[in-house]
């Protein structure tokens, strides 16, 4: 996938509350946790309201009072951690604040995750904006506020506003085969049988559509492709012509991590006539004002960047 770099990611803590039943959570909880909770919210444990669980971690809900009235507070033993619940009539305190950077620390001393870039806006305004742990864990390099990290797959939303602006445009219908556009798929075969060596194929009783690669059910969701021949053009095309679909093509769902997005992008550029990093600055990043937002990585940002 086209490589997307992003300053920081806003942690956002939603979680919905069901109905649940009331059991004795002590046997659930550590002493650890058991003390940090008292510590925070001044609340003893006893009966908690079980209301899932996130990856077999048991999640409580409890009620504590406070000035304004009652508000609930989300409980998880898996990091010996407190989960503040974001929602109508919450109201944002420096405990509040702490408990959230306790989640965080505790999954940073577990081993889950290197390190933590977390902001809280509140009615506008930023609250609480904080960096924890390091960017390079080997070397033990702190994290900063202006890290840029690879958002992967995140890129696929970026990428799918961008070709639905020339769909508003009239530019491209969803509902198109995708050789009106690139007309190296014009040609493009079914894998019938056989293996990587030695192999069958078929034409497609249907057509790709564009919808198809939005969908993923485009047929080669892992069809090969390196990241540095984007910079070629001619070198994607040979690529592109290489490609089988794996079944007949808008029947089957499967998740495709990057091939189809490749495509999408390459129809931007023939159909917008720019570049696609150019439309996308253009037309996405520049009007948002996501200026520490990049296709592929400058050399002059290279500094900020985490390591892979």
């Amino acid at each position: 996938m086209l490589t997307f770099l992003h300053f920081v990611s806003f942690l956002k803590i939603l979680l919905t509350l069901s109905m649940g039943f009331v059991i004795k959570a002590t046997s659930f909880i550590s002493k650890d946790f058991e003390k940090k909770v008292k510590e925070e919210f001044g609340s003893s444990l006893g009966d908690l309201h079980l209301i899932s669980k996130i990856n077999e971690w048991p999640i409580f809900r409890i009620d504590v009072p406070n000035p304004t009235g009652t508000r609930t507070v989300l409980l998880g033993d898996a990091a010996h951690s407190i989960y503040p619940l974001a929602g109508q009539g919450f109201n944002m305190t420096i405990r509040d604040i702490k408990s959230l950077s306790f989640i965080l620390d505790e999954n940073i001393k577990a081993g889950r995750f290197p390190g933590f870039i977390s902001a809280v806006a509140r009615k506008g305004k930023v609250v609480h904006f904080e960096t924890q742990g390091f960017s390079d864990l080997e070397k033990q390099i702190p994290l900063q506020k202006d890290s840029l990290f690879r958002i992967y797959s995140m890129t696929k939303p970026i990428t799918s506003v961008a070709i639905m602006m020339l769909y508003e445009r009239g530019l491209i219908r969803l509902e198109h085969e995708l050789y009106r556009y690139l007309p190296e798929f014009k040609n493009i075969e079914v894998w019938e049988s056989g293996d990587i060596n030695n192999y069958k194929t078929r034409p497609p009783d249907n057509p790709i559509l564009i919808s198809d690669l939005l969908t993923h059910t485009a047929g080669f969701p892992h069809a090969p492709f390196k990241p540095i021949e984007w910079k070629s053009k001619e070198a994607r095309i040979r690529r592109f012509e290489q490609w089988r679909s794996f079944w007949e093509p808008g029947t089957k769902f499967e998740y495709h991590p990057s091939s189809s997005m490749y495509v999408v992008a390459e129809i931007i550029e023939r159909a917008s006539g720019q570049h696609f990093e150019s439309f996308v600055k253009d037309h996405i990043l520049n009007p948002l004002q996501l200026r520490n937002t990049f296709i592929g990585l400058p050399d002059e940002q290279s500094s900020r960047a985490l390591p892979i």
